[in-house]
């Protein structure tokens, strides 16, 4: 598993470069359009790093509580003094979290970087309650500018295990019918569906992020 502890400090400077800053509209956009019917009740994200997409959630109306397994992004996380925010370090695959805890789930760019998916998957499964809903964001698979990133050891992509759509979508449907969505079509230093609309064809070959919603079976 990555060390994300090593890289801490620089995380966030990603987001100031031309291509984070449109990596990061584009995918906030198709985050928000999955999530704003979602109830604006207590929600863990898992994996919250530094905080970047904590600030995202909170500012949409969701209390957070964001949990990572790095000591050093969750310090990071906690000088931001995001309001409505609380950050502990925990390991997604050992949470202590009572059962049925919260209304919705997170997890952006985390569940590739787990040791055990199937563990952490069951532990989600636990403290989420009966219709609430799990949201995912991951790398795809498929994606031709993920593909490149995994062969760069330099890359904390290198070290993840990254979803196809389909991976996906299987491994939410434990909850209920999942809704998947493909985006961030990257070539070079340019974003093309942030410039123009693509079809459909195209973003499903070459989108480098997914997002999957599944409400969790009542």
């Amino acid at each position: 598993m990555f060390d994300f502890s090593q890289i801490a400090n620089e995380y966030d400077s990603f987001y100031e470069t031309p291509l984070g800053r449109d990596v990061d509209e584009v995918e906030k956009r198709m985050v928000r359009e999955m999530i704003q019917s979602l109830p604006r009740k207590l929600s863990l994200e898992i994996g919250c790093g530094t905080g970047h997409w904590t600030e995202f959630f909170t500012s949409l109306g969701f209390p957070i509580v964001g949990i990572d397994i790095s000591e050093k992004m969750i310090e990071i996380a906690r000088s931001k003094h995001i309001p409505e925010a609380i950050f502990l370090v925990k390991d997604v695959e050992e949470m202590d979290f009572r059962d049925e805890s919260f209304d919705n789930i997170f997890a952006i760019t985390a569940l590739e970087f787990v040791d055990n998916l199937d563990r952490a998957i069951s532990q989600i499964y636990r403290v989420l309650r009966p219709g609430g809903y799990m949201l995912v964001g991951a790398l795809n698979a498929s994606s031709p500018y993920i593909q490149g990133k995994m062969e760069k050891s330099s890359s904390s992509i290198a070290y993840s295990r990254p979803f196809t759509p389909e991976t996906l979508r299987n491994l939410l449907q434990v909850f209920g019918q999942p809704q998947i969505k493909v985006g961030v079509v990257i070539e070079g230093s340019r974003v093309l569906d942030k410039e123009q609309t693509l079809d459909q064809d195209t973003i499903l070959r070459k989108g480098a992020f997914l997002v999957g919603l599944v409400q969790k079976t009542l």
